[in-house]
């Protein structure tokens, strides 16, 4: 009896300091999950003047209709790729160069990881100066390389989204950590017996590194594609500020549908449910091919 009234004292404890967690997850998750997908079914203002009304699959309709969501779908679909490509390879890189036993390796590894904790929309306005086509450093220093017309950057439809895709590099400090944690955390027993066995350092980074940071690559790259999908600060602040031209992504039309012109709630939940989706499904092909291809029982 002893024994139970013990664990009833602690699974009561447990229960009430999950309490908070469980309160504000339920409040500012769970719930507006679901109440967002209710709205998504009616016509619902965001001022609330008109009458709400229940219009079915009326604003998916709309949605699967209108061919600039599709547009602005493929926009953050191309983004997300590349973005994912360059930071993810960047930040296994720079990770492998920071195994090295150098005596200032702590200093480097904080260095890589500061540009991570700069507010993005700081590093936005930032990165709008140093491209700015007339007095951004980077056409000042090409102009002194003999280049007449360097580019417009984040000026031109034609160069906006790929200079959007070169500042995400800004940022690869986060996923860094996460590769570095991995690779620190093999044995270095397997080094050791490759190396016995004669293998170069390509080959131990192909057959010993890289299985054993699958879970991890998977993890990164799958946190970077539902990320890169969402983008939306980057892509705001430049046209907000006028530093550069609207960029059109998903994210932006749903914003500018919920809290702009009519403020048609409705549709833009409806526009939200349909990106949910979209990630799920991504993310869960992505999951089964990484089942399929790689071996995580080792």
């Amino acid at each position: 009896m002893t024994i139970l009234k013990r664990k009833g004292r602690q699974v009561f404890w447990f229960y009430i300091f999950m309490l908070p967690a469980l309160i504000g997850f339920t409040g500012l998750a769970l719930y507006p999950f679901f109440r967002a997908l209710f709205i998504s079914f009616t016509n619902r203002t965001l001022l609330g003047f008109d009458e709400t009304q229940w219009v079915g699959f009326a604003n998916y309709l709309r949605a699967f209709k209108d061919p600039y969501v599709w547009e602005s779908l493929g926009t953050s679909m191309i983004f997300a790729v590349f973005s994912v490509i360059i930071t993810n390879v960047m930040g296994l890189l720079v990770a492998l160069l920071l195994t090295s036993k150098h005596p200032f390796i702590k200093g480097f590894r904080i260095i890589y990881y500061i540009p991570s904790i700069i507010p993005g929309v700081a590093s936005v306005i930032a990165f709008g100066f140093i491209f700015s086509p007339s007095q951004g450093v980077i056409n000042i220093m090409l102009r002194g390389l003999g280049i007449e017309n360097p580019p417009m950057w984040l000026s031109s439809t034609k160069t906006a989204l790929p200079t959007m895709i070169l500042m995400g590099l800004w940022a690869f400090g986060g996923k860094m950590v996460i590769f570095l944690a991995g690779l620190l955390g093999i044995s270095r027993d397997y080094y050791e017996a490759a190396s016995l066995e004669g293998a170069n350092g390509w080959q131990m980074f192909w057959h010993v590194t890289f299985p054993q940071m699958t879970r991890v690559i998977f993890y990164n790259v799958m946190m970077s594609i539902i990320g890169s999908i969402q983008i939306f600060t980057e892509a705001y602040v430049i046209s907000g500020t006028g530093v550069g031209v609207p960029v059109n992504f998903y994210m932006v039309n749903l914003y500018s549908h919920a809290y702009s012109g009519e403020f048609q709630l409705g549709y833009a939940s409806a526009l939200a449910w349909i990106l949910f989706v979209v990630i799920m499904v991504i993310t869960g092909l992505y999951n089964l091919i990484n089942k399929r291809f790689f071996d995580y029982d080792i």
